[in-house]
C-alpha cells in the first residue's frame, strides 16, 4: 500500500502480525519510489538495542510507548517539517 499510495509519513509499530515494523521499514527504504518516505517506529520495547535496530533499518524517528498524543503529533510535525 505504501508503494502505491506514496505517503509522506508512515507510522509503524515494531511488533505487528506477519511482518515486523522493522521489516516493513527496510522494504519502504529499499524502494526508489518510497525511499524518501518518513518512517516513525513505535514500540513498547524501549530498549536501546531496539532503537538502534530501527534506526539502522532506515527509520527517521523512534518513540517508545507509552507516550502522550501531543508528543506523537509533535514528532509527526517535526518529521514533516511543519
Amino acid at each position: 500500500m505504501v508503494i502505491t499510495k506514496s505517503p509522506n509519513l508512515v507510522v509503524l509499530d515494531i511488533l505487528m502480525p506477519g511482518m515486523t515494523g522493522i521489516e516493513v521499514c527496510k522494504k519502504i527504504k529499499a524502494e526508489d519510489s518510497t525511499k524518501d518516505t518518513k518512517v516513525l517506529l513505535l514500540t513498547a520495547k524501549g530498549q536501546e538495542k531496539d532503537k538502534e535496530e530501527g534506526l539502522a533499518a532506515g527509520a527517521d524517528a523512534f518513540m517508545a510507548k507509552p507516550f502522550h498524543a501531543k508528543e506523537l503529533l509533535g514528532k509527526i510535525e517535526e518529521l514533516l517539517g511543519n
